[in-house]
């Protein structure tokens, strides 16, 4: 499986980020994200309900 998050910088961290956005709705709980990682792999997901 290519694409793992098994790399890291010299100082031994993987850097990332990630932002979200949250409601409430009729389904319960909806949450919208992005991940962004160090070498430019991104994703995107969906939750409904609770996780």
């Amino acid at each position: 499986m290519d694409g793992l998050l098994n790399t890291t910088t010299g100082s031994g961290r993987v850097n990332s980020a990630s932002i979200y956005l949250s409601a409430d709705t009729a389904f319960g709980p909806a949450y919208l994200g992005l991940g962004l990682g160090d070498d430019g792999r991104r994703t995107l997901f969906l939750v409904l309900g609770t996780p």
